[in-house]
């Protein structure tokens, strides 16, 4: 298993640390309580649409992982069946 991170992960782990950074600096400071508010809501926004697109990939990815663990598994158990049945075919057949 690679352990190594795409860069579509490190985008959105950048993209996360930049929205946090910069919410803590905006608010940190003292600004217009209408500019702050206005601020804040963008902020919220930009934080729900960023889970509503990314939840559903991450549960896509975690679903195709598991997809390709169990076809492998299904691919060795066809093997083992291969092999131990033209092994004891002659066997069987005497």
């Amino acid at each position: 298993m690679n352990h190594c991170l795409h860069s579509n992960t490190l985008a959105k782990i950048v993209c996360t640390v930049t929205l946090i950074t910069l919410y803590f600096y905006f608010f940190s400071t003292r600004f217009n309580e209408l500019i702050e508010l206005a601020v804040q809501m963008f902020f919220a926004l930009i934080g729900l649409f960023w889970v509503f697109i990314v939840s559903p990939f991450s549960r896509k990815v975690q679903i195709s992982e598991r997809f390709k663990q169990k076809s492998e598994n299904a691919r060795i158990v066809g093997m083992i069946d291969f092999v131990l049945e033209q092994k004891y075919k002659k066997s069987i057949s005497e």
